[in-house]
């Protein structure tokens, strides 16, 4: 799962009884962001695989540049090499 600038919604849990082992990565402004420190907190109590990377700039908004767009295209990256094959029903593109 990936979120740029959205913290989990207020009506999520503060905490579950077994992490949920989805990996995440929130990508956030370097200040003035939704994502603050108690949003990431509660998000750290949420998932087992958390990343969060900021932006060098202010608020969050969708990436403008390669820096912030590198992020996502390593978890990306990550996530796709860590499946075994090619999943059934899916179209392998060489």
């Amino acid at each position: 799962m990936i979120s740029i600038g959205a913290p989990v919604p207020s009506e999520a849990p503060a905490a579950l009884v077994s992490k949920c082992k989805t990996p995440v990565l929130v990508c956030a402004g370097s200040d003035r962001s939704a994502v603050t420190s108690a949003a990431e907190d509660k998000l750290k109590r949420l998932f087992e695989f958390l990343e969060v990377k900021r932006y060098r700039k202010s608020g969050d908004s969708m990436p403008s540049n390669r820096d912030e767009m590198m992020p996502i295209m390593q978890f990306f990256s990550r996530r796709l090499r860590s499946t075994k094959g090619v999943p059934e029903g899916s179209v392998e593109v060489a």
